[in-house]
């Protein structure tokens, strides 16, 4: 059996579970944890799907630099590459959205 913990598992403060399972000091912590650790599925991340075509276009380039910087989660879709409801797209959003801390 499992022995019950004794430390929050994100901030380390010393925690009196109330069940064995209990491994965060606060509902705060949890969360918090769960958006530093997200799980992805890679099981089908990397299958090959009919419905992304493979971009052959050359596209032309120019010094000017346009601000591609997101402000909000619709800007964010807007950007993306891949169609609607693919495990892509639905993996390209989360990461962005971490790095644009949207």
């Amino acid at each position: 059996m499992d022995e019950k913990k004794e430390k929050c598992k994100r901030c380390g403060v010393k925690i009196e579970p109330k069940t064995k399972r209990a491994e965060f000091c606060s509902p705060k912590c949890k969360v918090y944890w769960h958006r530093e650790h997200p799980k992805v599925n890679l099981k089908n991340f990397n299958k090959p799907t009919n419905s992304v075509k493979p971009i052959t276009e050359k596209k032309e380039t120019s010094n000017f630099v346009v601000n591609t910087r997101p402000k909000n989660l619709m800007e964010l879709k807007a950007m993306c590459p891949f169609p609607e409801n693919s495990d892509e797209r639905r993996l390209f959003i989360a990461t962005e959205r971490q790095k644009y801390g949207i």
